[in-house]
């Protein structure tokens, strides 16, 4: 599978090399700046979405939706108004 649809080989080996020489360190500060990139892009979408709602009420409804509507309120003693 080509993960790189319009990147020549040549860049993309070379883009591989510069991942494979990175620290554990490094590579983990990219992974963590990816989640939160994404979390950020995935709040931001519900925000616009869903104006009605508080910024607590739209992290805890993220939540509810990657761990379950149990666990968030197991975890946050609360639960989510329906919606």
């Amino acid at each position: 599978m080509k993960l790189f649809s319009d990147t020549s080989e040549k860049v993309r080996a070379i883009h591989d090399e510069m991942l494979r020489r990175k620290t554990p360190e490094e590579s983990f500060a990219m992974a963590q700046q990816l989640t939160l990139f994404a979390q950020q892009l995935a709040f931001d979408s519900l925000r616009d979405a869903r104006p009605d709602l508080s910024d607590e009420e739209v992290w805890l409804k993220l939540a509810a939706d990657r761990l379950g509507a149990d666990v968030v309120r197991k975890v946050y003693g609360t639960s989510l108004k329906a919606s």
